[in-house]
């Protein structure tokens, strides 16, 4: 039952991120969700590695915010969201930023095998790995498509 009242409550948080307007960030584009992402202190040492690599780039493959940090650095990507709110949220920072031309977006997850897999938890936190007993995620899950 606790698991189930998480669930409800993350979703209605996203719900109201999504009513949210985006917020510019420090790379310089607009974006929705969450506050440690809007705040730039979502995995500090990884973008700053990703901006330095991303000079380079031809192209990049990746998902969520790192997206959006590649469009704005014009490098063309593919975005691969198997996870339906964030895809949803994938969507919209792209659609406020009007990064649509420079990205696609698959909403499958990436694998070893073509079939479906279980993805347990919601936001950052989603993954195929499912949770323990004593885990406070969100236990539910969704079967997603897998593509080669």
């Amino acid at each position: 039952m606790k698991d189930w009242i998480r669930g409800i409550r993350r979703a209605r948080k996203a719900q109201r991120m999504l009513r949210s307007k985006g917020v510019m960030t420090g790379h310089g584009f607009k974006f929705s969700g969450s506050p440690t992402m809007k705040d730039g202190v979502f995995e500090q040492a990884e973008t700053e590695v990703l901006c330095k690599l991303l000079v380079k780039a031809d192209r990049f493959v990746n998902f969520g915010h790192f997206v959006c940090l590649a469009q704005s650095m014009n490098v063309p990507t593919i975005a691969v969201e198997p996870v339906p709110v964030n895809w949803e949220f994938l969507h919209k920072n792209i659609a406020q930023n009007g990064f649509e031309r420079g990205v696609t977006v698959h909403a499958c997850a990436c694998g070893e095998t073509v079939g479906h897999a279980e993805i347990f938890g919601v936001g950052t936190g989603a993954s195929c790995q499912r949770p323990g007993a004593q885990s406070r995620e969100f236990a539910s899950y969704r079967r997603c498509q897998t593509a080669e």
